[in-house]
């Protein structure tokens, strides 16, 4: 049975009026749930899913822990969470949990990683007029971002434990975001 989440979140503050989102096109996947593109009123989003009577009890656990941690995490470098809600779907006859968090139009750093790799073979064909997505001076600049993320995590007592580029965000203005807080726990080093 799918418990309510904890606190931060049984508060109001941080749920989402279900009635203001509109799940769209199914944008990914993952162990812990299925990621839709969405609206938040006018505000497009980022919709994580999980049927909760569905999954296994460890990635039900996984998605309270991170809706805990986008609760409690604000910083530039960290993917900003704007709540969470319940939805009843009469098709399925059952409640439909989300958690809403701001959308990375440019996609997941692994997404970019996946395109320069691409085009350098393009480029490595003799297609001169091919530009690779970024340049080392970006690469770096996400480095550093990341790094500073994380810092925030980690001086708050917290240790990510699933940091790859699939789980790096990047939004517009090619800002470099963690994600993926699910994994997340507190340090008891």
């Amino acid at each position: 049975q799918f418990k309510e989440l904890s606190n931060p979140l049984n508060g109001d503050a941080f749920r989402v009026d279900p009635h203001q989102l509109t799940v769209g096109k199914r944008i990914g996947q993952g162990g812990g749930g299925t990621i839709y593109k969405g609206m938040l009123g006018s505000t497009p989003v980022a919709i994580k899913e999980i049927i909760a009577n569905m999954m296994n009890p460890a990635d039900v656990r996984e998605f309270e822990n991170e809706g805990r941690m986008i609760a409690i995490f604000r910083h530039p470098n960290i993917l900003t969470g704007f709540g969470w809600c319940v939805k009843d779907d009469p098709d399925l006859g059952q409640q439909r949990r989300y958690l809403v968090t701001e959308l990375a139009k440019h996609g997941s750093l692994r997404d970019a990683i996946q395109s320069a790799v691409k085009l350098k073979q393009v480029i490595a064909g003799g297609d001169t007029f091919a530009q690779l997505p970024f340049d080392q001076t970006q690469a770096v600049r996400w480095a550093l971002q990341i790094a500073t993320g994380l810092r925030f995590v980690h001086g708050r007592g917290y240790v990510h434990r699933d940091v790859k580029p699939g789980n790096v965000l990047i939004m517009d203005g090619y800002v470099a975001k963690v994600a993926d807080l699910g994994s997340t726990r507190q340090d008891i080093s």
